[in-house]
């Protein structure tokens, strides 16, 4: 498969989402304690709030964008991370980017 493209209401996640290429989520919410990855491009859009406390993954570049980002868990990146939280973003746990990394928001706790 090319692109995997996922466009949900709400996402729940205790599994595995892996597309073998490009990936795209597009929810109005998600939370996942399982394992997210693409093996190129990964792209999250999410109009409220995104929760993991899993582990998110790409070997390409990773955008997250996202009223409310809550993070106790894993993102990583073989190339440059973009996280935008239009309100808050909380960090508890690991942001690794082996290229560039972008945080924008409105509040930040790390």
């Amino acid at each position: 498969m090319k692109h995997s493209i996922y466009n949900v209401n709400n996402l729940t996640n205790s599994g595995t989402v892996q597309s073998n290429n490009n990936g795209s989520i597009t929810s109005s919410s998600l939370t996942s304690t399982g394992f997210i990855t693409a093996f190129a491009n990964l792209t999250f859009n999410n109009a409220k709030d995104f929760n993991n406390s899993g582990a998110i993954a790409s070997n390409n570049v990773l955008t997250l964008n996202s009223n409310n980002l809550t993070n106790s868990g894993q993102i990583i990146s073989s190339d440059n991370i973009s996280i935008t939280a239009l309100k808050s973003f909380i960090n508890n746990n690991q942001i690794v980017s082996d290229k560039d990394l972008t945080i924008s928001a409105s509040s930040l706790t790390n």
